[in-house]
């Protein structure tokens, strides 16, 4: 799901090389693409337009989130050999939640928090299953832990990572 898939389709179907229904694939294939672009940013510097970090001079980030929400919700899907259809599967309402997510956190944040920037990718599956991993080895794997026992271990890893320096293998 790449840019150059998209181009390389379209090339196909220039030649002739595809049949011209392929052109909706490569649309496809060029949306969810840039989707993924916007919400997986990860550095600040960067010259490819969607995979800037959020800011609120992202007015066509923004506008091609709402815009997908749109087009992902119209999504129907036919099981290929009893033409039954649905409107939705699980990875699409969660497709859906986290676009939505991203897009409301990330106008709180840049709104009413002042940052000047969100980098998306800080909010993805990656980064969080490492959090709860780091406090479920504050209490030797204690997977029941009440919610003081949370709170207490979450406060002790922020305080142990302020006063850390970084390792330059770490995560």
């Amino acid at each position: 799901l790449s840019h150059s898939t998209a181009a390389a389709i379209k090339t196909y179907v220039h030649f002739g090389k595809l049949d011209k229904f392929a052109l909706q694939t490569a649309t496809f294939v060029e949306k969810i693409d840039r989707l993924f672009d916007i919400l997986n940013s990860r550095t600040l510097n960067t010259k490819h337009k969607w995979k800037k970090p959020l800011s609120l001079s992202c007015k066509d980030q923004f506008q091609f989130l709402e815009e997908c929400e749109t087009w992902i919700k119209g999504w129907k899907f036919r099981h290929v050999a009893s033409k039954k259809e649905k409107t939705t599967l699980p990875f699409h309402q969660g497709l859906l939640q986290s676009m939505r997510a991203i897009r409301l956190s990330s106008l709180q944040l840049l709104d009413e928090c002042h940052f000047r920037f969100v980098l998306t990718s800080r909010f993805n599956q990656d980064i969080v299953e490492n959090w709860f991993s780091c406090v479920r080895q504050k209490g030797l794997n204690n997977d029941s832990r009440t919610s003081w026992e949370y709170e207490s271990a979450g406060k002790a890893l922020t305080i142990n990572w302020m006063l850390t320096t970084a390792s330059k293998q770490a995560n």
